[in-house]
């Protein structure tokens, strides 16, 4: 009785010891998984939804200027001396406003709202008081805008900016850092369309001003991100939840209504709307994994890739990094000549590009014409060297040249009665002209005469 006891507390035992190792091996992983992805997706009334739409800390947000330290030098034709100024923090508060669910695609949309201040405390020494001097970016925009599309009004522009920037002297413009950056640089545009040169120059600013230019009565304001301060009520953002699929967890299924923008070349990658806004990515990234980013306030995706292992505050992390050739030039990485308007010149990979895309739309038309190129001309033929012999050693005597084949007989010498008779042998110099050897009355077919005696005495 006791045996069998044994043997049926044994075998509890060891059953209770399989459930336990499955559950450590199997069911472990699969429900803690489960729960990392009910902790990080956005559902409705989730805590992550909450963390989501208010960001629970403030971003740090740095910025760096170059300061121009000689622009009468530049004007003359010097090369300019830089110095890098900051940097300059700011506390950047993010939160999302006017938040619908759209259940059909699993995608949650909102308005972005952004607060920037001013961190003194993580800035150090360096105040928004400062003075810098860098370039006139309100006249170089206006100048190219009027270069794309009204060439001929240039002279016009270059008489009125006395007027419109007062002050500026130069290619540079000479302003504290928060006017640079925020609070705005003053474009005078307070004069009426009758007054020659400034008035049609202002009322063209007036229907084209970039978003950089903020309206104060019939005056702007220029600056670097004061656009950025406050409700972005233009661009409706649309996200994955993640509930279907935890992978496309903050992936940007549409900017502005659209899975594309509109600020560079069309049908092109470059105007593809890819990745997250950076405040959340999908769980369980794998150390080598791109991560995909979209910047608003860039109009572009960009991606970071892995650097290194890293633990902040006790917590293990990966350390992602900007990828430096996302701002290389077109002309040393391919993937980034969509950037521009136009290809480069004689660049035979876009003009591929455009004629595939000719092809796809079915338009007659060129998008990017590019003159055709002669063909260079075939290199000379190189003559191929002569066989070198191997040099002579000590031990080993030189080859010799092979032996000459043996000659041929000669040939009987016939005359003309058909006698044969043997051919006379030349001496060297005997009968010799111009031409060779001059031909006797032997080699014509008759004997040769008979040589004269020596007179006698």
């Amino acid at each position: 009785m006791r045996s069998k006891r044994g043997f049926c507390l044994l075998g509890t035992g060891l059953a209770v010891g399989l459930a336990a190792l499955f559950g450590a091996l199997y069911a472990g992983p699969a429900l803690l998984k489960k729960m990392v992805v009910e902790n990080v997706i956005l559902s409705d009334g989730s805590e992550a939804l909450q963390r989501w739409k208010v960001t629970p800390q403030p971003l740090n947000y740095y910025t760096y200027i170059f300061n121009v330290e000689n622009p009468e030098a530049v004007a003359k034709g010097a090369k300019p001396v830089v110095k890098e100024k900051g940097p300059y923090v700011y506390d950047l508060f993010r939160e999302r406003v006017d938040v619908q669910f759209h259940p059909e695609d699993d995608t949650v949309s909102y308005f972005d709202k952004t607060i920037y201040r001013f961190n003194q405390e993580k800035s150090g020494c360096h105040s928004e008081d400062d003075v810098v001097t860098i370039l006139n970016a309100p006249v170089l925009g206006t100048g190219l805008m009027l270069q794309r599309i009204m060439e001929m009004a240039l002279p016009l522009f270059n008489d009125s900016l006395p007027f419109i920037f007062p002050g500026a002297k130069t290619a540079f413009i000479t302003a504290k850092v928060r006017e640079v950056l925020f609070d705005g640089v003053l474009v005078n545009c307070s004069y009426p369309l009758t007054e020659f040169p400034v008035g049609p120059v202002c009322q063209g600013m007036r229907s084209r001003a970039p978003v950089t230019f903020r309206k104060d009565g019939k005056n702007y304001y220029f600056s670097m991100f004061s656009h950025l301060n406050g409700t972005d009520t233009k661009h409706r953002v649309r996200v994955s939840r993640g509930l279907r699929d935890p992978q496309t967890l903050g992936r940007i299924a549409r900017f502005g209504n659209s899975s594309r923008v509109r600020s560079w070349r069309p049908d092109t990658p470059c105007t593809m709307v890819n990745g997250t806004d950076t405040t959340i990515f999908h769980p369980f990234l794998k150390p080598h994994e791109k991560l995909p980013i979209f910047v608003s306030g860039s109009c572009r995706s960009m991606y970071a890739t892995y650097e290194r292992p890293m633990q902040a505050h006790g917590v293990r992390g990966l350390h992602y990094v900007a990828d430096p050739k996302m701002l290389a030039s077109g002309r040393t990485y391919r993937p980034n000549r969509c950037f521009c308007e136009a290809p480069p010149a004689g660049d035979d990979s876009d003009e591929v590009w455009a004629s595939r895309l000719r092809r796809r739309r079915k338009a007659p038309r060129a998008l990017c014409p590019l003159p055709p190129r002669p063909c260079p001309p075939l290199p000379p033929p190189t003559p191929a060297p002569p066989p070198r012999r191997p040099p002579p050693t000590a031990t080993t005597s030189p080859p010799r040249p092979p032996p000459a084949p043996p000659r041929a007989p000669r040939p009987p010498w016939r005359s003309s009665s058909m006698t044969m008779t043997a051919r006379p042998r030349w001496r060297p110099g005997a009968g010799a002209g111009a031409g060779g050897p001059r031909r006797t009355a032997a080699s014509r077919g008759t004997p040769p005469p008979a040589c004269p005696t020596a007179p006698s005495t």
